[in-house]
Formats: structure tokens, C-alpha cells, sequence
């Protein structure tokens, strides 16, 4: 019986693993100029990996145009930019961030999908997933670092609501109580976030209206 149970769980997270990698949609790695080189692999015959995250403020679809307002006409933002580096033996990994309202040169990128053409452009490199998709932000961010990028990976707000709750949630600390909303100084805006002081896990749209507090 006990071998029963543990092919019996085994094949459910398999069929999870399946069903989470079925929901995962490809692209093109960069769609802008760069001249980074990929570095090449150390004396053991390994390299580090650099993984750039990006979380989207999309409002294309239903679900996100319910969790962050009326879609907008200014094309997604890459709200969020990391860089994950692993290091070349997997032991260890460093994230860091870059603001989403740093100022930068976005080369000319080319939308994967419609072959348009955007010129290169002086503005915040946020603004970047809007030229090109992610490919576009790489690019950007591979001549703002120069550090090369392997992989990119891209998360809307329906997908970190989604992420959340798989997680079973994340526990959180606010040393003061919490109430993100519109006041009659500030008409519009404000994620709702509403905690009190202390620990907390979140999941859900709570774990959305935390990151975008």
C-alpha cells in the first residue's frame, strides 16, 4: 500500500509539473541591438547563468484588466526588472534589482510578432517591453549592464495572483498598519492593500496589491 501511495503522489506532481508546464509560452530571446557576448565556460567546463525576470503591468487580458484597471493604450511596462545570477557550480544566487524608472538608451528593437520596427529612444527603460516584448528589455539591459543574459522570464498580475496561492502564500512584516487607497488628496490609484502591523501570509490578490504598494 505505501508503494501504491508514493507512485500514486509521484504521478499527481508529475501530472501538476504537466499541467504548469503546458501554461508557460515561449519567445524570442532578445529583439534588439546588443554586442554582449555570451562569456565562456571556466576550466570545469561551467558557466554561470544570468536569468532576467520581468513582471508586466498588461492589462490585456480580462483577468488583469480586473485586478489593475481599464487597459491603456500605452502598451505593457516592465514594472519589475531582476537579475538573477547563478553562479557557474548552482551553489549560490544573487538578485538584483533595476528601477523601473532608470533612464536609458532602448536600442532599436523589432517586435517578434508584428516585425515592427521600433527606433532607438532616450526614456525609461520600463518602457522597453512596449518596443519589442521582453526581448526588447534584455537587450536594453544588456547594454545598460553589460552583462549577458541567458534566459528571460515574464510574469503578468493574474500570474502572480496564480503563483501565490500555489506557494500557499508568502509571510510578510509590516512594522505600521497598512491601508493603500484613493484619499481626496489622491483621487485615483492605490493597490488596496489594507494590513494591520505585524506578520502576515498573503496570497492571492492580496500578494498583487503587496507588490504593487
Amino acid at each position: 500500500m505505501a508503494a501504491v501511495a508514493v507512485l500514486g503522489t509521484a504521478g499527481a506532481a508529475y501530472g501538476y509539473y504537466e499541467y504548469l508546464s503546458s501554461k508557460i509560452r515561449k519567445g524570442e530571446r532578445v529583439s534588439g541591438k546588443t554586442n554582449v557576448a555570451k562569456p565562456k565556460a571556466n576550466a570545469d567546463g561551467t558557466s554561470a547563468m544570468n536569468i532576467m525576470i520581468l513582471g508586466s503591468d498588461s492589462r490585456l487580458s480580462a483577468a488583469d484588466q480586473k485586478l489593475g484597471g481599464a487597459a491603456d493604450s500605452a502598451g505593457a511596462r516592465a514594472d519589475v526588472i531582476m537579475i538573477a545570477h547563478l553562479s557557474a557550480d548552482r551553489s549560490n544566487m544573487s538578485v538584483v534589482s533595476i528601477p523601473r524608472d532608470t533612464r536609458v538608451d532602448i536600442p532599436e528593437c523589432e517586435d517578434p510578432k508584428t516585425h515592427h520596427i521600433y527606433p532607438k529612444v532616450n526614456t525609461i527603460i520600463n518602457a522597453s517591453l512596449g518596443r519589442g516584448g521582453p526581448g526588447c528589455t534584455l537587450a536594453a539591459v544588456q547594454n545598460l549592464t553589460n552583462v549577458y543574459i541567458d534566459h528571460w522570464l515574464m510574469i503578468d498580475f493574474s500570474g502572480v495572483v496564480k503563483m501565490a496561492d500555489v506557494l500557499g502564500g508568502v509571510e510578510v512584516c509590516v512594522q505600521h498598519s497598512v491601508w493603500d487607497r484613493p484619499t481626496k488628496y489622491i483621487k485615483h490609484g492605490g493597490s488596496g492593500l489594507k494590513l494591520t502591523a505585524g506578520k502576515h501570509i498573503i496570497k492571492g490578490t492580496q500578494a498583487l496589491q503587496w507588490l504593487r504598494n
